[in-house]
């Protein structure tokens, strides 16, 4: 007996209202978890509807100690971390930021050391993991494995916090307090980041 193949929701009217309704209220992805379908979905229908934020009156209003948050932060955190904190879409992260000249990574603090530990770990780390551990947005990362060609499988579980090995700078994400020895090079990992490792180089700016 032939198996039965479910086929995807499609987009209705009260999908629609449902967007015209709320779309001033939530982001980009709460509206993608709530509607079950695709972010790129929402905007496409977002730009169908003429929905503008702007034009609605609903666009974020930026205070003093929310400037001064980004300002502090946009480097050092991931934009999908500071979208949740301001309840916007990355992409208004990165058009304030564009707009205060922030830059989030100088590509020349980019090492050789540090790009051999890009692409060793690449196929084995989330997007989210790179960019957490290079302190750099998840854009940033994708374009250098786009500079470098490197490919990774479909689907990579994150994990909890990032640890290194000391020696062949292999990265993992385990559960904080745990001693995980490297099977290669027989040392315990420790606990990294970019900084950490720049600071063992001597590269820390």
């Amino acid at each position: 007996m032939a198996s039965s193949i479910t086929q995807p929701r499609r987009w209705t009217k009260q999908d629609d209202e449902y967007l015209i309704q709320n779309y001033g209220s939530y982001t980009a992805k709460q509206l993608m978890k709530t509607l079950g379908f695709p972010l790129n979905t929402i905007y496409i229908n977002v730009r169908k509807l003429g929905l503008n934020k702007k034009e609605l009156g609903l666009a974020k209003t930026w205070s003093k100690d929310d400037l001064k948050y980004l300002i502090d932060n946009y480097k050092t955190k991931p934009c999908s971390i500071l979208a949740d904190h301001f309840s916007v879409s990355e992409g208004t992260i990165y058009r304030k930021a564009r707009e205060l000249g922030l830059r989030k990574f100088n590509s020349s603090i980019w090492t050789e050391k540090l790009d051999k530990i890009f692409k060793k770990n690449y196929a084995t780390c989330t997007i989210k993991e790179l960019a957490g551990f290079f302190g750099v947005s998840e854009l940033v990362v994708r374009q250098r494995a786009k500079k470098f060609r490197l490919k990774r499988p479909g689907c990579i579980q994150q994990s909890e916090r990032c640890y290194i090995c000391p020696q062949c700078m292999s990265l993992i994400w385990v559960k904080p307090n745990l001693r995980i020895v490297c099977g290669d090079c027989n040392v315990a990992y420790e606990p990294g980041n970019r900084k950490v490792i720049e600071q063992q180089l001597g590269t820390a700016k």
